[in-house]
């Protein structure tokens, strides 16, 4: 009776050092995870395929930011740059500028020059150019619920506003 209870001490014992080992490794292994983080991180850009014109992901190195505005900028310049892999096409002109990026309230609004639509030859190939926008960035970042995309403060396939002065330079309350 008495070996019994020596016994079953000494597995507790054991088990306990055994357990005491595991979390100590978890701690010292989490304390080097933050103090030894890469600055750089991948991020998933998508491009169409060449052959099949369907999006297709390429793997990106690029620097870790902390402001989400600004990791969001980066990623839309890097869409803009083009891709890397030759099977791949570009998805706007390098001369596209970013006018406006926002993110509010898990909503990003991007607003990109008109350049984005000097080689665009109908509506279907612009769309196509905003599903790649839209899809890099939702992949690469869960947390924005919505995207709204605009191209020199016009949404895309809207009407266009009318402006408050005519043509010839009056107001239309002059008239």
């Amino acid at each position: 009776m008495k070996h019994r209870r020596r016994l079953a001490r000494s597995q507790q014992q054991l088990w306990t050092i055994c357990l005491g080992l595991l979390a100590g490794t978890f701690v010292v292994s989490l304390v080097f995870f933050f103090l030894f983080r890469s600055p750089m991180h991948y991020q998933i850009l998508f491009f169409p395929d060449i052959r099949t014109g369907e999006l297709s992901g390429e793997r990106r190195m690029l620097p870790r930011l902390s402001n989400s505005k600004d990791a969001a900028r980066q990623l839309v310049e890097e869409i803009i740059l083009g891709p890397v892999d030759i099977q791949h096409s570009r998805v706007a002109p390098r001369s596209t500028i970013i006018r406006t990026l926002v993110v509010r309230d898990r909503v990003l609004y991007l607003d990109l020059s008109t350049d984005i639509l000097h080689e665009i030859e109908d509506e279907d190939a612009f769309f196509a150019i905003q599903r790649a926008f839209e899809h890099t960035i939702r992949f690469n970042y869960r947390t924005i619920r919505e995207i709204v995309f605009t191209v020199d403060g016009q949404e895309p396939g809207a009407t266009r506003y009318i402006s408050w002065r005519t043509m010839d330079g009056t107001s239309p309350a002059s008239l």
